[in-house]
């Protein structure tokens, strides 16, 4: 993930040296805080979403969120969650596909309201794909996106195309680790005062200041 402004260039190789054999390469360009860094344990407690029921084994459709579970941030501060697709049979997505959509909090009245702004997928060819080989076919890789303040989340299961049944998803939220605490002395109204963090400091009072 590159986060400083600047020129970069990607090129792709093939170890064989006889072209991409039908892969490829994307890049992806997103506002800041979309995205962190993967962690490999994943969220500490694992939800399953078990909209998958509704669906027969042959069925096919897009843009499917029937049960219309909302994941909401109304907090103060930004929140983490990842998501994973799963497969009951083991044999991974089978063509199936999920995106996660990205609204202002309230948007959504359970599975009733409008599209939303793409923020992730599995499997849709611009998240991690999910083949019989990723995870023993079990489950594909973590997703993490950041869940700004007064927004919401919600999985969609953007393309149903065969055995459609056998998909899932798995999510959580990632525990944040604690933030910097603040040790120092009382700063309020241009007034520092020792609060007895440190006995051999001194309070100061900053007065007819234009800058500082």
């Amino acid at each position: 993930m590159f986060t400083v402004p600047g020129t970069y260039k990607f090129k792709m190789y093939d170890s064989y040296g006889d072209g991409p054999n039908g892969g490829s390469f994307s890049v992806l360009k997103a506002a800041s805080g979309t995205w962190t860094l993967g962690s490999t344990g994943g969220p500490a407690t694992v939800l399953s979403w078990t909209h998958n029921t509704l669906h027969s084994q042959y069925a096919t459709g897009t843009g499917s969120n029937e049960d219309g579970l909302v994941i909401e941030n109304l907090g103060s501060t930004p929140t983490t969650w990842a998501f994973r697709m799963t497969d009951t049979y083991g044999d991974g997505a089978n063509g199936n596909a999920y995106i996660i959509e990205e609204a202002p909090a309230g948007t959504w009245n359970g599975n009733v309201g409008p599209a939303g702004t793409y923020v992730g997928g599995i499997n849709d060819g611009l998240g991690p794909a999910f083949s019989w080989g990723t995870n023993n076919g079990d489950f594909s890789d973590w997703v993490e996106i950041v869940l700004q303040p007064n927004k919401e989340l919600r999985m969609v299961f953007d393309t149903c195309s065969n055995y459609c049944y056998e998909s899932g998803m798995e999510y959580g939220e990632i525990a944040q680790t604690s933030g910097l605490t603040w040790v120092g002395p009382d700063i309020h109204n241009n007034v520092i005062t020792n609060t007895g963090f440190e006995p051999n400091a001194y309070g100061i009072r900053i007065e007819s200041c234009d800058m500082i």
